[in-house]
């Protein structure tokens, strides 16, 4: 990993791959160990605070002190949403049913649900 930090690091649901959120503006997955990402998801301004996985595994949210939250399809590693605040953003989670996202940023309302989750970029 070349681009300094990892902030945060999450297990998927089965326990085979890993999503850190990095000091180099990105999001990877990583499979079978971690000496090479298998998913990159670039778009951020600055650093990734946290990443997630989406229930059903098919995107991935991200926060950023970009002041955005983005949504990410991972079959293309795509941007499909993002979600523009106030300030850093430093945690996201989806729902348990991947419908909603909910964010907690600097300067924003504490936290803001985001409803409903759907594809789109902006």
């Amino acid at each position: 990993f070349a681009g300094g930090w990892m902030y945060s690091a999450q297990y998927n649901h089965n326990g085979k791959s890993v999503i850190t959120a990095g000091g180099d503006y990105s999001a990877r997955i990583w499979t079978g160990g971690v000496s090479s990402s298998v998913r990159q998801f670039l778009g951020h301004t600055d650093q990734v605070t946290f990443a997630c996985f989406s229930p059903d595994e098919k995107f991935v949210a991200t926060a950023s002190n970009d002041k955005t939250a983005r949504i990410w399809d991972i079959a293309t590693e795509k941007q499909v949403f993002r979600l523009d605040h106030n300030g850093a953003v430093s945690t996201v989670r989806y729902s348990p049913d991947g419908r909603r996202i909910a964010t907690a940023s600097q300067w924003s309302k504490p936290v803001r649900a985001l409803t409903p989750c759907r594809k789109r970029s902006t």
